[in-house]
């Protein structure tokens, strides 16, 4: 039974400013998370989706991040002692196995959806904010010479499209435009 659930988001400016790399931003949320969590009510388990390969580079990503000073960050100390007593799981498709990790994803998603809506209401149609989405990569393209905080400047789609003077020459827009028209 869940008694508590947090929210985070890894935001654009996060990713793009490369402290870290997107693995070790989900770790440090997933740290900020067990650690808001862990105030609220404290837990013998911590179920985890794996965004991980394998378990052993989760441990391996986890031991890094915890020995890293991330109050800054997240405006958290980690406590190293309450974290040891948190029997962790972190398995691929936990959503499919775990109530709990189901019930996470559902509120995470939800979350997401209501996140997007308030960006298009401030910014705009931005697409779904899927690089091969046509209405997404336009996007990109209008406000390429004045980003917005919802894109990433590091991604390479938004690298390509600021250097085009045209919408017109970028190859994958033209498809995918042309691949919605003939559905």
């Amino acid at each position: 039974t869940a008694k508590a659930f947090s929210i985070q988001e890894i935001k654009p400016s996060m990713i793009d400013d490369k402290t870290f790399n997107l693995n070790e931003w989900e770790m440090v949320i997933f740290l900020s998370v067990l650690t808001s969590l862990q105030e609220q009510t404290p837990m013998a388990y911590a179920y985890v989706d794996n965004w991980e390969v394998n378990p052993i580079l989760f441990w391996e990503r986890l031991r890094k991040m915890v020995n890293t000073d991330l109050i800054p960050l997240i405006n958290k100390t980690i406590d190293q002692q309450q974290l040891n007593r948190v029997h962790i799981i972190p398995e691929h498709h936990a959503d499919e196995k775990y109530t709990v990790v189901g019930a996470a994803s559902i509120l995470a998603k939800v979350s997401s959806d209501f996140q997007y809506d308030a960006y298009r209401e401030q910014y705009g149609n931005f697409g779904s904010g899927n690089p091969g989405d046509p209405a997404t990569r336009y996007f990109i393209w209008e406000n390429r010479h004045n980003p917005l905080p919802i894109m990433r400047t590091s991604w390479n789609t938004f690298k390509v499209l600021s250097r085009i003077d045209r919408i017109e020459d970028d190859q994958l827009y033209i498809k995918r435009l042309n691949n919605k028209r003939a559905q």
